[in-house]
């Protein structure tokens, strides 16, 4: 008969991986709050369009910069409506080039490392988003 003592033991033990193994496969159980900064916003030239750089991060590590473009009076959802993605270190510039027209220039980041996710048009396709990548 298996010991009532090894039995708790080995239960959570169990446990304590579980939990570990779903914050690892990113369910999140240990994340820490996010903080969101707005970094740069920059209107375009006829002011009908904002282009809004934010930075989230939290105390676990983890940084990333977002970019949007929308109308200047439309709400958006920073963390599902960007149009450009990138870890924190690199440096990202919005310069618009026509009222319709948004350039994004971004660099290697400290490591020499640059990943991105980037989207073509806005969301309601009415910006043009060029991107650029400073040497």
């Amino acid at each position: 008969m298996k010991s009532p003592t090894l039995n708790f033991l080995f239960g959570t033990l169990t446990a304590i991986l579980l939990l570990v193994a779903l914050n690892y496969c990113g369910f999140g159980i240990f994340d820490s709050p996010t903080t969101v900064k707005v970094i740069s916003s920059v209107a375009s030239p006829d002011g009908e369009f904002i282009a809004i750089t934010n930075r989230a991060s939290n105390k676990n590590g983890w940084c990333e910069e977002r970019t949007n473009i929308h109308r200047k009076d439309e709400v958006f959802d920073w963390e599902r409506e960007y149009v450009f993605g990138i870890d924190c270190g690199s440096e990202v510039e919005l310069n618009w080039k026509e009222d319709r027209n948004l350039a994004i220039t971004y660099s290697y980041n400290n490591l020499g490392v640059v990943r991105t996710s980037q989207e073509f048009l806005s969301k309601n396709k009415d910006v043009n988003i060029s991107y650029f990548l400073k040497q």
